[in-house]
């Protein structure tokens, strides 16, 4: 192969490695501008033993600068949700016959005001170790100028190691 042509093949590739890498960081910036999620998901464990509980709570908190007239969250086994068994839930109720819980907290929410609720999981004795069950996170909350919803994928996950 000429020199030439190994130094434009070259050059090409150069090139293309720029635009790839330019396309990234755009992608990673319009990412980083996304408005964070007004919900915080915690779990009282990040591994448990199978047959044991965890308890996980998800707090909302009042992003906007006028009261929230109506908030509802939800909690969804994404993963692995034939493990889980709802023990209890306060400031929520299981959703039909699913491991979804949801609740609608009492409203109007004041700016930076937060709700909660929390529900407790039994993980079946017969998981399989190393089991990771994933839960994604929901909310829809209206105001007096508009409403938002969104999924918060992979919300919270837990690992579910062998029974002792």
């Amino acid at each position: 192969m000429p020199a030439y042509l190994r130094r434009a093949r070259q050059l090409f590739a150069v090139l293309v490695s720029v635009l790839i890498a330019a396309g990234l960081l755009a992608l990673s910036g319009a990412t980083a501008s996304a408005d964070p999620s007004p919900n915080v998901y915690t779990s009282s464990a990040s591994t448990i033993t199978a047959g044991q509980t965890v308890t996980i709570t998800v707090t909302f908190t009042n992003p906007e600068t006028t009261d929230d007239i109506y908030l509802w969250l939800g909690l969804h086994a994404a993963q692995e949700s034939n493990i889980w068994t709802i023990q209890s839930c306060t400031g929520c109720a299981q959703l039909g016959t699913t491991n979804d819980v949801g609740g609608a907290p009492q409203a109007p929410i004041a700016p930076g005001a937060t709700r909660s609720f929390q529900v407790v999981l039994l993980a079946s004795a017969t998981t399989v170790p190393g089991t990771t069950g994933t839960f994604d996170g929901y909310f829809y909350y209206e105001t007096a100028s508009g409403s938002k919803n969104a999924l918060d994928p992979t919300a919270v996950s837990v690992l579910v190691l062998s029974a002792p």
